[in-house]
C-alpha cells in the first residue's frame, strides 16, 4: 500500500520505511518503488504480466521551454491572420509587420481596446493560422542536439482553453 503525501512527498515501500531518497530495506528510490507499484496494480487489474524495466532516474539538468517564439512562430501567424482578417492597421495605416510587435499587450500594437484585442486573439485561436503555426527554424534540431545533456519540460504561458490544441501541435512538431 503506497501512501503518497503531497506535502512531504514521502512514500512507504514494502519494508515499511518512510522513503525520501532511497529505501533502506530494498535500496530502491521513490520513483522505482512507484513504478513497481503501478506495474503490480496493472497486473492485478488486467491479469497480464508487466515485465517492465524500472526507469533510472535522470540526473540531467532540466530546462523549461516556452512555446511561443521559442518553438512556434506565434506572432508571425498572428500578424498574417490580422492582416488577412482585419486589413491594414489603423495605427500604422498599412498592414502589420512582425517588427511592429514590441509587446504582448496587442492593443498597444494594433490599436483598439483590450476587449477588442482579446476578441481578435480568441478568433485567431479558432483559425487555421493558429492550428498551423510554423516551427521556429532550428528549434527542433537544437533540442535534439541538447537532449543527451538536458531534460526539457514545456512550460507554456497559454490559456487553458487552448490546452488540447497546444498539446496536439507539440506532439506533431516536437514528438518525444
Amino acid at each position: 500500500n503506497s501512501i503518497v503525501r503531497p506535502r512531504s512527498f514521502s512514500l512507504r515501500c514494502g519494508c515499511r520505511c518512510k522513503v525520501r531518497s532511497r529505501c533502506e530495506g530494498s535500496k530502491r528510490s521513490p520513483a522505482q518503488i512507484g513504478a513497481s507499484r503501478v506495474a503490480g496494480l496493472e497486473q492485478a487489474v488486467t491479469g497480464a504480466s508487466t515485465e517492465m524495466a524500472e526507469p533510472a532516474p535522470s540526473t540531467k539538468p532540466v530546462i523549461a521551454v516556452d512555446i511561443d517564439e521559442v518553438l512556434g512562430q506565434f506572432v508571425a501567424a498572428l500578424v498574417t491572420f490580422h492582416n488577412d482578417t482585419y486589413g491594414p492597421s489603423p495605427v500604422f495605416d498599412r498592414p502589420l509587420l512582425l517588427s511592429d510587435f514590441h509587446s504582448y499587450h496587442f492593443s498597444d500594437v494594433w490599436g483598439g481596446t483590450d476587449a477588442e484585442a482579446a476578441d481578435k486573439v480568441h478568433a485567431f485561436f479558432g483559425s487555421q493560422y493558429f492550428l498551423e503555426l510554423a516551427v521556429v527554424p532550428g528549434a527542433r534540431e537544437t533540442l535534439e542536439n541538447l537532449k543527451p545533456f538536458f531534460d526539457f519540460k514545456v512550460v507554456p504561458s497559454r490559456q487553458v482553453k487552448i490546452q488540447d490544441v497546444t498539446r496536439d501541435w507539440l506532439n506533431k512538431h516536437y514528438p518525444g
